[in-house]
Parts: C-alpha cells; structure tokens; sequence
C-alpha cells in the first residue's frame, strides 16, 4: 500500500481540467446533517442521520483568460449561467483504477486576487447537487 502524491490530483468542471498547472489545493468534503429527535424530560440529546451533502472547494494560480477553454473563461461562464455542470475528482490521478469520485454541481462562488507582490490566484466552491458517485477510473 502506498500513499497518494498531492500532485498527482485531477480535477474537472464542466469538462475542463483544473489541474493542468493551475490548481495546487482541491478538497472535497462529504457531510450529513443531523435531525435533532431530543423530547421534553430526556437529559441527553437524541439524533438520527439527515441527508447526506458535498462541496468540492479548488484553489491555485489565475491564467491570463484568453483561451475559450481557459479556467477564468470557463469559471466566470458558469458562475453568470448557472445550472449544475459535471464535475470529476480523482485524488490519486486519473490513471486506470484510480478512485474516482463525481457527480453534478453549480458553482457557488469564484474568486480571484492577489497581494502585489505575488501572483494571481484564485479559489471556487462548487455544490454538490444531487449524490457523489465513487469509482475508479476505467
């Protein structure tokens, strides 16, 4: 068994891969909410799973925007337009029989900035809609 690389990671919106050079932090976070079953007269508090939940937040290095496919294009389309996209997280790289995971989401925000004296970066949640697949990669 070994460990996984953090620069080995592929990541996708809308089809375009966010990890050629740009990207340097994706996570994806999986969560379920809780139903509060607590009654008048009990002294501990009583819960039962709610529904499951994602976000995939990505971050890295803003390019220049002048290619039709290039991730300001692409990210600022998305988050004008709406409507849910496909996404595709494969933290180990997306060689044959590495865990996939994917699903649809929109994006809920997209930020790029920078300090003077570095470069240009920029971050972008998406909501999971719907359910997260895992797979491996065929």
């Amino acid at each position: 068994m070994g460990f996984i690389k953090g620069k080995d990671q592929y990541m996708t919106f809308n089809l375009i891969n966010l990890t050629a050079s740009l990207a340097s932090e994706v996570r994806l976070t999986m969560g379920a909410g809780e139903l509060d079953e607590s009654t008048i007269g009990n002294n501990w508090q009583a819960f039962d799973q709610g529904q499951a939940n994602a976000n995939v937040a990505v971050s890295g290095v803003m390019d220049d925007g002048t290619a039709a496919t290039s991730l300001d294009t692409v990210m600022f389309a998305n988050i004008n337009a709406g409507g849910t996209k496909l996404w595709e997280y494969c933290p180990a790289g997306s060689a044959s029989n590495r865990i996939k995971y994917n699903g649809n989401g929109f994006l809920t925000s997209y930020e790029v900035g920078a300090p003077v004296s570095d470069k240009v970066g920029f971050s972008a949640a998406i909501r999971v809609a719907g359910s997260v697949t895992r797979s491996t990669v065929a």
